[in-house]
């Protein structure tokens, strides 16, 4: 009996200690993100590893086109395209990554720097195949597809989206 006890108060102890306080898994604010691209047609250019996509609304994208100069193997286009599309807070940056290790050689993210937590201010992606935050400064991956802070003051990643293929070379966007 004294054994059962025992068991019993442990095993209590391990499942109060397993509940605590969930955290978000992102403080950006949450916006619905559905989008879908096809590299066969009007995206065609994320058919080569390393190439990239901003997806942005029609009144950022002039200011945002200018941070992209001088880097390569990015296009800017308005979204959403459809009214039933979403793009998230800041907008949809997708990366060809070439790997084979996920379902999609695709990585989306949203382009709100994590740390700043502004619509205003977005991403920019670099020939290094990093993102880099214009005001804050923190640099993160996104040729791997993590979203990881590889450098400055943020402490989270970026927003990233679940990238599913839907036929042929239409793929499909979405928060998961």
């Amino acid at each position: 009996m004294k054994t059962i006890k025992y068991i019993f108060a442990a095993g209590l102890i391990v499942l109060l200690s397993a509940c605590g306080k969930e955290e978000p898994k992102y403080t950006i604010p949450a916006k619905p993100v559905d989008f879908k691209f096809d590299i066969g047609f009007v995206d065609h250019n994320l058919a080569n590893i390393g190439s990239m996509s901003v997806y942005i609304k029609a009144a950022d994208k002039n200011a945002y086109d200018k941070q992209l100069a001088g880097v390569k193997g990015v296009q800017t286009f308005i979204a959403p395209r459809l009214s039933n599309e979403y793009i998230g807070y800041s907008g949809l940056l997708i990366i060809n990554t070439g790997s084979t290790l996920n379902p999609t050689p695709f990585a989306a993210f949203d382009l709100c720097c994590p740390h700043e937590r502004l619509e205003s201010i977005r991403v920019v992606p670099t020939n290094d195949g990093t993102a880099k935050c214009p005001k804050c400064g923190s640099v993160y991956d996104i040729i791997f597809g993590t979203g990881q802070v590889m450098e400055g003051v943020s402490s989270e990643k970026l927003q990233t989206y679940y990238v599913a293929s839907i036929g042929n070379s239409a793929y499909r966007v979405f928060y998961y």
